[in-house]
């Protein structure tokens, strides 16, 4: 229960000087007011001291001391913030005409814009209600993470203001003008040593890609990726080869997570060539028949066996028959680890049979017949220990594969001595002939790989070898 207020007393008690009590009428039905408070602030001893002009602290007054104390006490926060304000203005304004020079008189840069950038921004872009910019902390797959990074490189490199980005129609207007200023004939101009150099200088595979495709939007002619044979050595570069120096360097940088990219990378620049009726080189189709070993994908390294044969790549190139070594030796790796992701169907296993030894509808190149015409070329002796190796791995295949016709086809060539460069020290059983210790021993673990031994199979004269 709450308590009344007490009324105010009628007499306040008093004492004279004289210590007598009284009691007086009281005229103040309630108390007082407090006196006002102020607040009081502390002065330096020096201000109390300008008086005493006998004192070391003191003297006398400047106009600098007036200027000093003039722009300390009319300071304005607002005018602070405007000018601060104009001053980021003024450096971004710098920073987007600097870049947008260097990237148009820079045909040869990666990450000038391009049309294509307008249409993978839009259809990467996040639905209507959501901001472009991916706030931090959010849960997006790795696809929509990269995305922000993207567009902040490419508005980064040619001159388009970070806030642009919180605007799509801001961002898109940008774009659009990038790209009219761009749009003339310096990429029509470029020789094909200038397009090899900025190839072999990218540091990127996202870089090397979109250089390429900037090309090529362009409709350039005049530069091909494969030189015509007609073609002077020396007179134009190799442009697959340069291409792939620069993806094998990103291979190695990333050997777990860059061959499928790389490989998505081939298929996309090939279908492209092939609509322009132009070959992608002898060297990306070696590297793409390293990178479909690698996924353990018969049916692109028949793709791309095919593609350089087109061109007889795999007969006249030393880099060629190194690279089908690697494609042979890549998968007997994967049927020693036995591993799921690697692991051969029927028909995946019948497609790799079919690019070793060919079929009946075959009439192309197999890489039996590219292996035998390297063992029994008299003048490339020295391409002789890579055939061999490449020879071995072929036999050991075979007897993975449960080809025992194929392999009893083999045993009776080098039984008979018709395969000349595999002459050695080791003897093949029921043979008068030596071939090579390697091979022999090839042959023997092949044998022991077969269910059925060669000499209970059907004959071999039954199965047709492509020869090329």
């Amino acid at each position: 229960m709450l308590s009344q207020a007490k009324s105010p007393k009628m007499f306040r008690f008093k004492v004279d000087r004289e210590g007598s009590e009284y009691y007086v009428l009281n005229k103040w039905p309630t108390s007082p007011k407090p006196p006002p408070e102020h607040e009081y602030f502390q002065i330096s001893d020096l201000l109390l001291d300008l008086d005493d002009v006998s004192s070391q602290h003191v003297r006398p007054v400047t106009e600098e001391d007036d200027a000093q104390a003039l722009k300390v006490w009319s300071r304005n926060p607002k005018k602070k913030d405007i000018r601060s304000d104009l001053y980021q203005l003024q450096q971004t304004l710098y920073e987007t005409r600097s870049k947008t020079f260097e990237a148009y008189s820079n045909p040869l840069s990666s990450w000038r814009l391009g049309i294509y950038d307008v249409f993978s921004a839009a259809l990467q872009a996040p639905p209507p209600n959501a901001p472009l910019m991916v706030q931090q902390g959010s849960i997006q797959s790795a696809t929509t993470e990269t995305r922000p990074s993207l567009l902040h490189q490419l508005c980064s490199q040619n001159g388009i203001e970070e806030q642009a980005l919180k605007d799509d129609s801001v961002l898109l207007e940008r774009f659009q003008s990038r790209i009219n200023m761009f749009r003339s004939d310096q990429m029509a101009q470029i020789s094909a040593n200038q397009l090899s150099e900025a190839l072999g200088r990218q540091d990127s595979l996202e870089g090397l890609r979109r250089l390429i495709s900037q090309y090529l939007s362009r409709g350039p002619s005049g530069i091909a990726f494969h030189p015509p044979p007609n073609t002077q050595q020396g007179s134009q570069p190799d442009l697959s080869l340069t291409i792939r120096n620069s993806c094998e360097r990103f291979w190695q940088q990333n050997v777990q997570e860059i061959p499928r990219d790389l490989l998505t990378f081939l298929g996309n620049l090939s279908e492209r060539l092939s609509a322009r009726e132009e070959h992608m080189g002898g060297a990306l189709c070696g590297l793409g028949l390293k990178l479909s070993a690698e996924a353990c994908n018969p049916v692109i390294s028949t793709k791309y066996f095919n593609m350089g044969s087109k061109i007889d790549h795999w007969r006249s190139s030393e880099q060629g028959l190194t690279d089908i070594l690697y494609l042979l030796g890549t998968y007997l790796r994967h049927f020693i680890s036995k591993l799921e992701s690697h692991d051969l169907g029927g028909k995946s296993r019948t497609r790799l049979l079919e690019l070793l030894i060919g079929s009946e509808n075959t009439a192309t190149q197999t890489i039996r017949s590219v292996i035998h015409e390297y063992l029994q070329d008299e003048r490339r002796k020295d391409m002789l220990p890579t055939a061999s190796k490449a020879y071995a791995a072929y036999v050991v295949l075979l007897g993975h594969l449960g080809a025992a016709a194929a392999l009893q086809h083999e045993m009776q060539l080098c039984g008979a001595g018709e395969i000349e460069g595999l002459r050695g020290n080791m003897e093949l059983p029921d043979s008068g002939h030596q071939p090579d210790a390697v091979v022999a021993e090839a042959f023997q673990a092949a044998i022991d790989l077969l269910a059925v031994p060669p000499n209970q199979t059907a004959d071999s004269a039954s199965l047709n070898f492509a020869t090329g």
